[in-house]
């Protein structure tokens, strides 16, 4: 007697993955936290395991972040998915399949030469698969998504690091040429820096060199062209200046027309702003600005008359400023933007002659504390803001007589 046979049946199919937001950001966790895990221990092929080949070209992204954290050493790497994810444009739904999405994530990382991690937001596309979430981009960024970017993020790095405690990450074959000139800027400041403010600082620099002012803006999250005036600049790496790390990040176009000692007082510049940590002072910016100045005109003494010759000479022929600049004048595209510098310098360089480096140090404590501009005056030196001002136009005059 025959009877009838019910078709063999096959494996169980794998469960459907939710595709809920919170269950994208779920998987995305477990991904993220095995992708640092990867990193962490140095193992490659676990990496490889969490990255999708779906876009067969993100391979060589995936292979050049992998190398650049390799160099970076990091002393901590966190990877948090945040609460935000964007959908894909249709092209990018069509290569990656129908369960792609983008997820907003924090990056927090610190190098061993910080006390203080940067952070920054970036967005990773992700897929799901039978055993969670593959990485497959990194450059699908919402439209007018412009926060600053890892340098390494961004393009192939390499690091130098000094005895001294100074690390440089850059492109290419240079950055071991800025380690060098960093570490001489690091000692300048140590040496000149009045005391006062030099005590929380352990002479450790970080300096960013990337391939590009592109890449360049990028770090900072600024529009394109914004900052093409700017040759490097002191920059907290995080939402709140007082707790991210700050580093120096130089545009590599802006210096390049810059001889020796033209570097030199540009990263003796910006390594006292590091030193003060001045990123989100309270002080006005031609007292920060000035006393970054001061402190690196103090180191090379012979370009002084050349960096005071525009504003004596504007003196010469006009006469004094009325005012000491305000903050607007410092803006990257203010239309006298050297010349707000000069004038900053010479209103702490008259301070320091006129009343005592630590009575400029005195000043900038107090109004970086808080203080009113005025109310630090008047500690500091025992005048008020309108005799400062009145006694630095006089100082002015009397220079832009002797040149």
């Amino acid at each position: 007697m025959l009877t009838g046979c019910a078709p063999a049946a096959g494996p169980p199919a794998p469960p459907r993955l939710s595709t809920s937001p919170a269950a994208h950001r779920v998987a995305a966790q477990q991904t993220l936290d095995a992708l640092t895990e990867a990193v962490t221990h140095t193992d490659l092929r676990a990496f490889g395991t969490l990255v999708s080949d779906a876009d067969p070209a993100f391979a060589t992204t995936a292979a050049m972040l992998w190398n650049n954290l390799q160099q970076l050493s990091l002393g901590s790497l966190e990877l948090t998915a945040g609460a935000r994810e964007a959908p894909l444009p249709v092209s990018r739904r069509a290569q990656l399949g129908e369960t792609a999405w983008a997820q907003q994530v924090r990056v927090r990382w610190r190098l061993p030469e910080e006390q203080l991690p940067a952070e920054h937001q970036v967005w990773i596309s992700f897929v799901l698969a039978n055993n969670g979430a593959l990485v497959a981009g990194t450059s699908d960024v919402p439209a007018r998504d412009s926060r600053g970017q890892p340098l390494w993020w961004l393009e192939p790095v390499t690091a130098a690091r000094t005895a001294g405690s100074v690390a440089v990450v850059g492109s290419g074959g240079a950055a071991t040429d800025w380690a060098a000139r960093a570490e001489v800027a690091a000692s300048q400041v140590a040496a000149r820096l009045p005391r006062s403010l030099a005590a929380g600082w352990d002479r450790r620099l970080v300096v960013e060199v990337p391939a590009s002012r592109r890449s360049f803006e990028r770090v900072l999250g600024v529009a394109a062209g914004s900052y093409r005036r700017i040759a490097a600049v002191a920059w907290a790496e995080g939402p709140t200046p007082k707790t991210a790390a700050v580093r120096i990040v130089v545009d590599p176009e802006a210096v390049s027309s810059l001889a020796g000692e033209g570097l030199a007082i540009l990263l003796t510049h910006e390594a006292t702003h590091v030193a003060t940590r001045s990123p989100g002072s309270a002080a006005p910016t031609w007292l920060v600005e000035g006393l970054a100045d001061y402190v690196a005109y103090q180191a090379y003494p012979d370009t002084r008359d050349a960096a005071a010759a525009t504003v004596l000479a504007e003196v010469s022929r006009h006469g004094p400023p009325r005012a000491l600049p305000d903050d607007a004048a410092f803006t990257p595209t203010a239309a006298q933007l050297d010349h707000s510098y000069a004038q900053a310098w010479l209103a702490c360089r008259f301070a320091a002659e006129t009343y005592s480096a630590p009575r400029l140090a005195e000043l900038y404590r107090q109004a970086n504390s808080g203080s009113t501009v005025a109310e630090a005056i008047r500690s500091a030196f025992g005048v008020d803001e309108e005799q400062f001002t009145a006694a630095w136009r006089r100082y002015l005059v009397t220079l832009s007589g002797q040149r």
